[in-house]
């Protein structure tokens, strides 16, 4: 996240140091130094700004990433999104009573999701973007209270989605995009509860 935003802060610091100079240079031919006072402050502006882009980049590259966790309505909600090596078994030990779990990452594999049985009252999960397969749908399939579930670009397959998660009772809505799973499937999952259920593709 400082990583963005300290690109954006390098290129403002690096704009605002060459408006300076551009102000600076003829001022100080006119008037000599003491006539390039305000441009030399904006200049030294614009090098504080990248160096404190530097040094923003250079700290997140240090400091280990924390899962953001906040309380929506008295519920648990947590997210690891863009934290890589993330050690989802000590989460679950230390927050069973997680509600929402935003887990999109390019590193989550079937195996990252054992630990997320132990979650009974999970209701949200989005694992976009994961090298989730149809293994890991069994282990979704054992979440009693899951009813929204985001499988957008994973590699599940339409056979794996039929046999571990179109039957279960508690889903609501569900995310496809991307992936393997057909459209009849999808129709005859909402096509069973059309009042409660929904899909996106």
């Amino acid at each position: 996240m400082l990583e963005k935003y300290g690109s954006m802060f390098l290129l403002a610091g690096f704009i605002t140091t060459a408006i300076g100079l551009i102000w600076y240079l003829p001022r100080l031919a006119r008037k000599g130094r003491s006539g390039a006072a305000a441009p030399r402050w904006l200049i030294i502006i614009g090098l504080l700004m990248i160096g404190g882009a530097y040094g923003a980049v250079w700290l997140e590259r240090q400091l280990p990433l924390r899962p953001y966790e906040q309380i929506v309505d008295g519920e648990l909600r947590v997210t690891t999104t863009d934290i890589k090596g993330f050690d989802y078994a000590k989460l679950v030990e230390e927050r069973p009573e997680i509600v929402v779990l935003q887990m999109a990452n390019s590193d989550v594999t079937d195996a990252t999701l054992a630990p997320l049985a132990r979650l009974p009252k999970l209701r949200t999960l989005d694992i976009r973007d994961t090298q989730v397969t149809d293994a890991g749908l069994a282990t979704l399939a054992t979440l009693p209270l899951l009813e929204e579930l985001y499988l957008g670009r994973t590699k599940i397959t339409d056979a794996g989605f039929q046999q571990h998660l179109a039957s279960k009772e508690s889903l609501r809505k569900l995310d496809f995009t991307g992936t393997e799973v057909k459209g009849k499937t999808k129709r005859d999952w909402k096509a069973k509860k059309p009042e409660v259920r929904d899909y996106t593709d």
